[in-house]
């Protein structure tokens, strides 16, 4: 009788071990499934990289793009400064490389860009781009729409701003 108990209790215990064992199992599987969904979600809207999850930038080729402009150096020493509008900021990949892409418009038909600014406070990017027109010379009073490519933030500056601000109004990435 007391080796009867022995084995009908030892058979009990592996039943009971075997079933909890499948059950964590199964817990397991579900989990790494949803981890892997999870990872193949994160490869296809966004890139990690270290610790931090970064978003997928678009690339834009000098095809896609309308109204691009340079910086350009007067030819005369006689010229008006103003200020370009900037309307709107986003990262992008231009020529393999991580930049700006800056839209807005220009005072007039004949202004130029000249010079960027940029200051950089908590994570918010201020740009500001000079203009230059030679004085005293009959333009369009019309705005002129530019797209220009900013190159000029560094590697963690790029990666660390998250806003930009454009007429006192500050707008995410």
């Amino acid at each position: 009788m007391k080796n009867g108990l022995v084995i009908f209790f030892t058979c009990f215990f592996a039943a009971f071990l075997f079933l909890s064992c499948n059950k964590q199992s199964d817990k397991k599987k579900e989990a790494n499934t949803q981890q892997q969904v999870s990872k193949t979600d994160i490869k296809t809207d966004t890139i990690t990289t270290g610790h931090k999850v970064e978003p997928m930038l678009k690339t834009i080729s000098k095809d896609t793009l309308s109204h691009l402009e340079r910086i350009e150096m007067p030819n005369t020493a006689n010229i008006a400064i103003h200020q370009a509008y900037i309307t709107s900021m986003e990262k992008v990949k231009y020529n393999g490389k991580k930049v700006l892409l800056v839209r807005g418009h220009l005072p007039d038909g004949c202004s130029k860009l000249y010079h960027v600014t940029k200051s950089i406070d908590d994570q918010t990017l201020t740009l500001t781009i000079n203009t230059w027109k030679p004085k005293h010379k009959v333009c369009t009073q019309a705005l002129k729409p530019f797209t220009f490519i900013y190159d000029g933030l560094g590697y963690f500056e790029f990666k660390d701003i998250t806003h930009y601000k454009i007429n006192s109004t500050v707008k995410a990435f």
